[in-house]
């Protein structure tokens, strides 16, 4: 009874973090949702929007890096609380502010606070689940993004003819609530959990051999790299292409997110896909790089394209593009540090790993709308198709140097 008590306790451990982590999206992405309706109210052009995604961006792959290094002395429990609850408050302000400069500071302050969640949930997962629920864990958490984004693009296609402000005011509204439904039921699932086996696991992990240690190294390290060009490409994609549908194909700003909405309903199955894959390719650069390699082609399919003025063939291609980056994403923020328990600091890794994911989000949110305002939005485009050839260079130093570690 005790067993099936603990087992019933770890899923919904799983569902608490799955949870928290959906919703923190309501108030993370709402503000890239609603660029066009930024743009229009505020009176900014394309750079001075960005910028306030890229203060956030900058923000929260900042503190992540610092937060995987010091989730170890957490209160779990109470900074998650306060990551979640701070965060929905700073989208409540900024839902009744007409002011700019006041929603950039807070912008800002809002990255500092969501930073907190993602190495604290990966540490609790790994360190409360045994191996038998990392599976479920990686694949479950890994839908998060794409949840929440999906989300908060449908209701911000719904606000916008009504006041885009809503979405912020939804996210101030129901982002404390689920933060004080964490604070107050996370130490009964705990108390139920059974972790006597947890240690018997530990003891008969065999310790990795240096070459085993060199190659997971080179894989973080490489991750480092490949994180900046993944979320380089998914939040810039998930940030601009309502403006590029609009600029572009003269679509309105309703439409243009709803089209949008495509993205994150693709970008849902992008970790099932990766785990699925793993089981065929056990090398998880190796199926990073193939992703990039194939949505590279999809990029040039949209820039070759363009003449046709068929808005339908970009929203699909880009489309799988989020769906394959989406898929890298749960890889290397997700699924290989959970898949590392017991041989690295997991929270950690997902930390760090997170952090340089959130220094391509700095890089998009900015750096995209001033290519777009200096070149059009076709020089974006071979930008992104760029990033991936990189990313296959990339690999091949990859390569070589695992083949030299390995003799």
């Amino acid at each position: 009874m005790q067993n099936q008590n603990s087992h019933k306790a770890s899923l919904l451990l799983i569902f608490l973090c799955w949870l928290v982590y959906s919703t923190s999206y309501l108030g993370k992405v709402n503000y890239s949702a609603n660029i066009n309706q930024v743009i229009e109210y505020y009176g900014v052009s394309h750079s001075e929007a960005g910028l306030v995604g890229t203060l956030l961006f900058f923000a929260y792959g900042a503190c992540q890096i610092i937060n995987g290094l010091l989730c170890k002395r957490y209160n779990l429990r109470l900074i998650i609380f306060i990551g979640l609850f701070g965060s929905g408050v700073i989208n409540l302000i900024i839902g009744f502010t007409s002011n700019f400069t006041l929603l950039t500071i807070l912008w800002f302050v809002n990255g500092v606070m969501l930073a907190f969640l993602w190495p604290s949930l990966i540490r609790i997962l790994t360190e409360t689940l045994t191996k038998e629920y990392m599976a479920k864990a990686s694949v479950i958490m890994g839908t998060t993004v794409a949840v929440g984004t999906f989300i908060i693009y449908a209701l911000s296609a719904l606000y916008v003819n009504i006041n885009f402000k809503l979405s912020f005011i939804t996210a101030g509204v129901v982002m404390p609530i689920v933060a004080l439904i964490w604070l107050f039921t996370l130490p009964k699932i705990l108390s139920k959990i059974d972790k006597t086996n947890e240690n018997a696991e530990i003891q008969k992990s065999v310790q990795s051999n240096r070459v085993e240690k060199k190659i997971i190294y080179l894989t973080i390290f490489t991750f480092f790299i490949m994180a900046v060009a993944i979320n380089l490409i998914k939040d810039g994609l998930i940030t601009w292409v309502p403006s590029i549908l609009k600029e572009t194909y003269g679509l309105d700003d309703s439409l243009s997110i709803i089209l949008t909405l495509i993205l994150p309903v693709f970008a849902i199955f992008g970790n099932l896909l990766g785990v699925k894959l793993h089981k065929k390719i056990p090398d998880f650069v190796l199926q990073v790089s193939l992703m990039f390699l194939i949505s590279g082609g999809l990029i040039g399919v949209v820039i070759a394209g363009l003449s046709l003025n068929q808005f339908a063939l970009t929203v699909i291609c880009f489309a799988f593009v989020c769906l394959l980056i989406s898929s890298c994403n749960s890889i290397v923020t997700g699924i290989f540090p959970l898949f590392m328990k017991g041989k690295v600091n997991s929270g950690l890794i997902a930390g760090a790993i997170n952090g340089c994911c959130y220094l391509g989000s700095t890089l998009s949110s900015y750096g995209l709308g001033v290519v777009a305002d200096a070149s059009g939005w076709n020089a974006v485009f071979w930008l992104l198709l760029g990033v991936c050839a990189l990313m296959i260079l990339v690999y091949v130093v990859y390569f070589i140097i695992k083949k030299s570690i390995k003799r």
